[in-house]
């Protein structure tokens, strides 16, 4: 049985009567990004770094934007008050080529560089020059166009002569690449002789990148992404280091200097000081398990080259979090996400300080050899939960020995340090599959959570007991049976009533059917019970359908009579994009006198002013109002899942009927937050605190504060 797919994170017996009544008003409510996770006139994405003139003056390249869409050259100028002028010095019209290589400035003055695709898409590209006249406009010349599949990358370099050397990611006599030098003619254009073709054999390097280096003797120096011969990297190698010298009647030998292994992709050309000695950088560092990258030398010794790293770099930051966070008694937040030291998966905590500031620290980074707490398919959707000893506990997605998921401690020292303890490792199977959606402690200290499926495909929901030893047990005390019984696919995000019975969500299953293509029911409300002998009853109290809402969020909550009140992801009828079945709801659930529980929509999204697409539960105050986000709209982007969305409030504004206020919307193409997948907790100054996927300084995501 195949899973529903999902973008975003994995999450019968009574007769349902739904009402709907609300209004929607906005709020001036004050947002306010406490730690960001690490339009195109103008250009955007300028890579490639700068080059600066005698007057102080820089020049750099934007390869996507400008005034056609197809990339610019800019300039910056230092003004009298400190800052700097920025000047579109010429955009590119795709007749002249597009996406722009970096600049590069000869002695007049003029600006030489490459386009890495021409006219016709990938081939055509064009070598220009940009010249300045009196009145500081720029005239381009074409100097050189290639033919074939021709893709130049990385700045161009001069040598004393005044020739031009540079490489080509793709074309040559073998498709791999080649290194080509422009030289000056009568005419006005440039004569092109390919120095090099990249063949990969025997042991050769291919696709060179970031342009090439010159020495004083007029070798060459560069570099290859992939190719050498050695180690993984696709099979053929992680790239090279090579050196081109010249010989009689305008011949070039080629010499590999060095040969990259293991994972370290070589990610930048070469550089030469006045010893001799090339520097460069890799992607990752093999020698290094989990860090990003590395600085290396390449040295002769002995009359080898040998490659040394002088500085390795790691992920110094969580990133893209999609998990609610959870608080202490100090009103510290705790939270997991991707990223980390070693760029797979962390838990962060974030810090009040004086004067309204946050301080975000690292405090456990999963090693990727080890374990994976994000998978591109089921994502991170497990909030963590904390013990009176403040111990945090948490799932991993998957990873482990079976690769099917784990559950973790996380127990603070007295120096600050935090150590990890795997507590349980799933084996796939009947006991589950990918445990999602956190744990909740009951009253005795047992743990219980959901596992997305098991060896039926439908998921289970199970119990974890510590023994003396401090190890850990598992049973399994339901397990799904789907459509058109029961529930299949849960949610997690379990929570306990006064009686110590389990409620939660699924994501499929039900008596109804629908929502998605194979039409396996759009998901259902649960109740399991404890009974003697130490077996559970399930009970399903309400099954969704595409009209009331469709594929319920996780993180039911209660409130002071009994109400359960949660959000789906779709149905709920219009939505403003058309696409059915809806954009999601608010629901409430009501226990009946005599048994079974009746529901109500509170609010259908429209993804219009009001929202769309809710990824996370609900927050309740002691007025009993809710709060919750949404994942859009984005000012008038139509799409679900571009980014945006919103934080909003539920009033109950009489008998029945309830208002929305929308209190913050996520911006578009900024510094704010943008799409909110966790569901929001309020600190101890009673302010809204929650995550985003994306966003931020570094659009890797965020933590927000919203004062209601």
């Amino acid at each position: 049985m195949k899973l529903s797919k999902r973008f975003f994170c994995l999450y019968r017996f009574a007769i349902v009567v739904f009402l709907t009544c609300t209004a929607i008003i906005s709020s001036a409510a004050t947002e306010k990004v406490l730690h960001s996770f690490v339009p195109y006139p103008s250009g955007y994405n300028p890579q490639g770094g700068m080059v600066r003139d005698g007057a102080g003056n820089l020049y750099g390249v934007a390869p996507a934007g400008g005034a056609y869409g197809n990339g610019a050259v800019f300039e910056l100028q230092p003004n009298s008050r400190g800052g700097w002028s920025k000047k579109i010095i010429y955009n590119f019209t795709a007749t002249d080529g597009l996406v722009p290589n970096p600049v590069i400035l000869d002695r007049a003055g003029n600006l030489y560089g490459a386009t890495y695709e021409g006219a016709s898409g990938v081939r055509g590209a064009n070598v220009f020059k940009l010249t300045p006249n009196a009145r500081a406009e720029w005239t381009e010349t074409i100097i050189y166009t290639f033919s074939f599949d021709h893709n130049p990358i990385g700045s161009l370099v001069f040598d004393s002569a005044g020739n031009l050397y540079g490489v080509t990611l793709t074309g040559g006599s073998y498709g791999w690449g080649t290194a080509f030098e422009l030289t000056p003619s009568t005419s006005g254009m440039w004569i092109h002789t390919v120095l090099h073709d990249f063949d990969a054999f025997p042991g050769d390097g291919v696709e060179p990148q970031n342009g090439l280096t010159v020495d004083s003797a007029g070798n060459l120096y560069g570099s290859t992404r992939r190719g050498g011969g050695i180690g993984d990297c696709d099979n053929g190698g992680c790239g090279t280091v090579f050196e081109l010298f010249p010989g009689g009647t305008a011949q070039w030998t080629e010499t590999v200097l060095w040969r990259f292994g293991g994972n370290s992709l070589s990610s930048s050309g070469v550089v030469i000081d006045s010893t001799g000695i090339l520097y460069g950088e890799t992607y990752a560092d093999p020698s290094h398990p989990g860090r990003n990258g590395s600085v290396y030398k390449l040295a002769q010794q002995n009359g080898r080259w040998q490659a040394t790293n002088i500085d390795t770099f790691s992920a110094v930051d969580a990133q893209y979090p999609m998990a609610a966070l959870v608080s202490d008694s100090a009103g510290n937040f705790y939270g997991a996400s991707t990223g980390g030291s070693y760029g797979e998966a962390a838990v962060f905590e974030l810090s009040p300080g004086s004067g309204g500031q946050w301080t975000e620290k690292l405090i456990y980074s999963f090693p990727s050899s080890k374990y994976a707490i994000f998978d591109s398919y089921y994502g991170v959707c497990s909030r963590l939960s904390l013990d009176d000893m403040g111990n945090l506990y948490g799932e991993r997605t998957s990873g482990g020995v079976y690769g099917y998921g784990i559950v973790f401690e996380l127990s603070p020292s007295a120096s600050g340090d935090w150590t990890e303890k795997d507590l349980f490792t799933f084996s796939g199977g009947a006991g589950g599959s990918y445990p999602i959606g956190g744990l909740v402690f009951d009253k005795v200290g047992n743990l219980y959570g959901a596992a997305l499926v098991n060896s039926t495909w439908r998921g289970v929901i199970f119990e974890l007991r510590p023994s003396p030893d401090g190890s850990w047990s598992e049973s399994v005390i339901h397990t799904f049976a789907g459509y058109p019984t029961d529930g299949s696919e849960p949610g997690g995000g379990l929570i306990f009533d006064e009686t110590g019975s389990l409620y939660g969500t699924t994501y499929a299953g039900g008596s109804q059917a629908g929502c998605g293509f194979s039409g396996t029911g759009c998901g259902t409300v649960f109740r399991l019970s404890p009974a003697s002998g130490g077996s559970w009853t399930e009970t399903v109290i309400h099954s969704f359908s595409d009209a009331n809402g469709a594929k319920p969020n996780p993180d039911l909550i209660f409130d002071a009579s009994g109400n359960l009140y949660g959000t789906t992801q779709e149905g709920g009828g219009y939505c403003s994009n058309a696409l059915p079945p809806g954009c999601g709801t608010v629901f409430e659930l009501s226990p009946v006198t005599g048994g079974g529980w009746t529901g109500s929509v509170l609010h259908s999204f429209t993804d219009e002013d009001d929202g769309g697409y809710p990824q996370s539960g609900l927050l309740l105050d002691q007025s009993g109002n809710l709060y919750g986000t949404t994942s859009s709209p984005c000012s008038g982007y139509i799409y679900p899942f571009v980014g945006c969305g919103n934080v909003y409030e539920l009033s109950p504004s009489g008998p029945g009927t309830w208002r929305e206020t929308v209190l913050h919307r996520f911006e578009p193409f900024s510094t704010d937050a943008s799409k909110p997948y966790g569901s929001l907790v309020m600190g101890l100054d009673g302010a809204l605190y929650g995550t985003t996927m994306i966003g931020g300084d570094a659009n890797a995501g965020s933590i927000f504060e919203v004062i209601p």
